[in-house]
């Protein structure tokens, strides 16, 4: 899956080349305007204070917990992108001073998208989690509502909510 920003490092700046095509807001929380190109000094200067995935993730998750197949299949969907973007977000960080800035929660970014997908497939197969699997998911939700690199998560509610369902017993 291509990411869905090109990045071109120079020397004090980070140009953010958009080429967005999503349905639902940006698959990521984090948005560069639409078609947009952007001089940056830091990553942080590209990340939106209340990105439209706040709020629709936890739309999702409710819908998917009351049986919705469709919000079901749109988180999925954007748990899978999480994951497929991380091996290129760290090769292109191996170039760029500014997403190296973002270690941490590029790592974070990836635990968070893997254990959405785990908790759905819970979730679908109606299979208990292994013992110990809630207690890890929610240590990972704790490290990353840390403050760090200046870039604060702002779907970890919903995930959680979504952790906790998938660990219930007789979960919907």
């Amino acid at each position: 899956m291509p990411l869905p920003v090109s990045v071109v490092s120079k020397p004090g700046n980070l140009r953010i080349e958009a080429s967005f095509s999503y349905a639902l807001h940006g698959n990521s929380g984090l948005r560069v305007n639409q078609g947009a190109v952007r001089l940056l000094g830091r990553l942080v200067d590209s990340l939106w204070p209340d990105p439209p995935l706040q709020h629709d993730l936890e739309l999702l998750v409710e819908g998917a917990l009351q049986g919705d197949v469709g919000d079901m299949q749109r988180l999925e969907s954007i748990f899978h992108s999480w994951v497929d973007a991380a091996p290129e977000l760290d090769r292109l960080a191996s170039h760029s001073p500014l997403l190296q800035e973002v270690t941490r929660r590029r790592s974070e970014w990836l635990g968070l998208g893997s254990m959405g997908l785990e908790a759905l497939s819970y979730l679908r197969s109606g299979n208990a989690t292994p013992s110990g699997w809630q207690a890890k998911q929610t240590a990972l939700l704790h490290e990353a509502a840390e403050p760090r690199e200046l870039a604060d998560f702002v779907i970890l509610a919903p995930l959680e909510k979504l952790v906790a369902a998938a660990s219930a017993p007789g979960k919907h």
